[in-house]
Order: C-alpha cells, then sequence, then structure tokens
C-alpha cells in the first residue's frame, strides 16, 4: 500500500509539468479554472501511484469545452461514462456552477458507486471510501450537481445530452458502442469529450465516429491525447 509520501511525491512531480497545448487550448476557449481548484481535486482523485505517472491535464479540457458549451444554452444535461473517484464528473459540475446555469452531471461506472473497494487515492489510508465520500468536500460547490449510477444495475433515463465524457472501456467496441450511444441523444453543437486516443482502439473507435463529429485531436504529451467532438 503506498504511503502518504508517495502519492505527495508523483503528486508533485507532475504538477511541475508544463503543457503548452493545454493552456493554448484554454485560450481558445476563453475559459480556465483555477490551478489550486484543479490540483485540489487532482491530489484526491486524480493522483494514482502505480507505473504510469498521474495526469490530470484532461480535467482542464473538461473545464474549460464545458464552460464553453453551457455558455450557448441555459441548462445542460452531462453524461461521464467511467467515474473512477469522480475527478472529471466533478470538472463538469464546476464548469456547471460556474456558469450559474440550470443543469446536472450523470457519472455512469460498471463499479458500484457505493462500494468501499480500493481505487487508489490519499483519501483511502484512513479507509475505503464511497464515490460520494470521495466527493464530500465538494459538497455545495459542484458535487451535490451529481448523480452516480451503476452501469447495467439502473440506467439513467436520458434525454438530450449536451456534453459528455466517454472514459469507460477502452476497447475499439465498447468506445464505438458509448459513442454513438453519446451521438444519437445529441444534436448540432453538442460536445464529447474523448480520452485516451493513446490506444489504438479507442482511436480507431473516433475514427469512426467522425461520421457524427468534428473532432479535434489535443495532446497533452504522447502517452495523453484527447478527442473533442462538436456534433454535426
Amino acid at each position: 500500500m503506498p504511503t502518504r509520501e508517495d502519492y505527495v511525491k508523483v503528486f508533485e512531480a507532475e504538477r511541475a509539468n508544463r503543457y503548452t497545448s493545454v493552456d493554448a487550448f484554454e485560450e481558445r476557449a476563453g475559459y480556465a479554472i483555477e490551478r489550486g481548484r484543479l490540483e485540489d481535486a487532482a491530489f484526491w482523485l486524480a493522483c494514482p501511484v502505480k507505473k504510469n505517472p498521474p495526469n490530470w491535464q484532461h480535467g482542464r479540457v473538461i473545464y474549460a469545452e464545458a464552460r464553453r458549451c453551457v455558455a450557448r444554452r441555459s441548462s445542460a444535461y452531462m453524461l461521464d461514462l467511467g467515474t473512477a473517484k469522480g475527478f472529471s464528473a466533478l470538472m463538469m459540475a464546476f464548469a456547471l456552477r460556474d456558469s450559474g446555469n440550470a443543469g446536472c452531471v450523470v457519472s455512469v461506472d460498471v463499479v458500484d458507486p457505493d462500494a468501499r473497494v480500493a481505487r487508489n487515492s490519499v483519501a483511502e489510508l484512513g479507509g475505503l471510501l464511497t464515490v460520494r465520500e470521495f466527493l464530500t468536500p465538494w459538497d455545495g460547490i459542484g458535487a451535490e450537481l451529481i448523480g452516480l449510477v451503476q452501469r447495467g444495475a439502473s440506467d439513467p433515463d436520458v434525454g438530450r445530452i449536451d456534453f459528455a465524457m466517454i472514459d469507460g472501456r477502452h476497447a475499439f467496441e465498447a468506445v464505438l458502442e458509448d459513442g454513438s450511444y453519446v451521438a444519437s441523444h445529441q444534436r448540432a453543437g453538442d460536445i464529447v469529450f474523448f480520452d485516451d486516443l493513446q490506444i489504438d482502439g479507442v482511436r480507431r473507435a473516433v475514427e469512426q465516429l467522425r461520421e457524427f463529429y468534428e473532432i479535434e485531436v489535443l495532446q497533452a504529451k504522447p502517452e495523453r491525447i484527447y478527442g473533442i467532438g462538436v456534433h454535426r
């Protein structure tokens, strides 16, 4: 089991890195999450100790693009496929809260959000947590906008999806299925964010989904590539 010092070490190493492509994306979008708020969430929710170093730059892109999306409408339904510890969903909730508009975020994962299972976070050093317990520090400033659902147990009743994040199963068929589902619930101008295009199966699925989306590819670093799709 990693120690607090292990988590702090990998966190400090990653936060010292700079990502000029993400800086430029935020500038084009016209929105950027405050660094302190981003890193506070990242330390607890997006900083595992494992073979590959942590990276939370997708949080910046999600926030900036979600803010830009919400600015064009009075309310928004946001869908997060792949909850993990709730970091991406929280970035969407921050964007929605900061916009002052109505709406909600629904986050779906194959793992029961109420289960206390190891999720590789410094927050677990005092004991295993549910996803809602991970998000408790942000109640009242965004987390209360997030609904948590176990995939297949009680699928959400979905109408239009204004903004979606796809970061669940990283296989060609799974990403294509998730992307097609989201596309069928979106209209022109709605947004989908794909994580991990450096994985071949994800990249190939996203290429097929160009049938529905204009897609911008954004490389934070060689081993971390995103796709931002605007529905045609």
